[in-house]
């Protein structure tokens, strides 16, 4: 809700986002990320962490339960490139977890600057390794027809492009983009037939 002159809106269920100076524990399976946005200073981001963190083990520890800071990372989102290489103080059960500049989320390799250009890399790296499967697959002497060339780039190559595209696609600068189509353009030449060309 949003307060002004001592009147409150009504309250209303964000759906995306963090709000300033709060708190969201997101939860996937048997892992969950606690979110924080607020004032430019980090320190006091980190510090709202350590309390909110400390309640959390509290709470956990009442159920016989312990969060695990080996398992734990922090990561810092930020347009300021000064702040790119800031060390997180952010602490679990009284240690430091690491701060991870690329953190792996849902199979999305996420980076400080939200460029995701650690993500698109990746991307291209498996491609270009699915690429072999399709050059083994389009042998000349036995190899498989083009239509069942086609299905395989599909299910291994062209699905490699398009996980969670709408999340990170938004983002990529025109290079990176380049050098997607470049990968997708080798596989499919070798899908096609064309395997000079690729």
């Amino acid at each position: 809700f949003v307060e002004f002159r001592n009147k409150k809106s009504k309250h209303r269920r964000l759906k995306r986002g963090v709000p300033q100076d709060g708190i969201e524990i997101v939860s996937n399976a048997d892992d969950c990320k606690i979110m924080a946005s607020g004032p430019p200073r980090i320190n006091d981001i980190c510090d709202r962490l350590n309390v909110y963190l400390n309640e959390l083990a509290s709470y956990f520890a009442a159920r016989n339960l312990k969060i695990s800071a080996t398992k734990s990372s922090a990561t810092l989102f930020t347009t300021n490139t000064r702040e790119v290489n800031t060390e997180l103080t952010v602490i679990v059960d009284g240690e430091m977890i690491s701060t991870i500049k690329c953190p792996k989320i849902l199979g999305v390799t996420f980076d400080s600057s939200y460029a995701f250009s650690p993500h698109s890399t990746e991307i291209c790296d498996r491609v270009k390794s699915r690429k072999k499967i399709l050059k083994s697959l389009a042998s000349s002497t036995w190899g498989a027809d083009k239509e069942a060339l086609l299905t395989t780039y599909k299910a291994i190559g062209r699905s490699v492009v398009s996980y969670a595209v709408p999340l990170w696609s938004r983002q990529l600068c025109d290079t990176q983009w380049n050098n997607i189509q470049i990968c997708q353009n080798a596989a499919l030449l070798t899908a096609t037939g064309c395997l000079l060309g690729s």
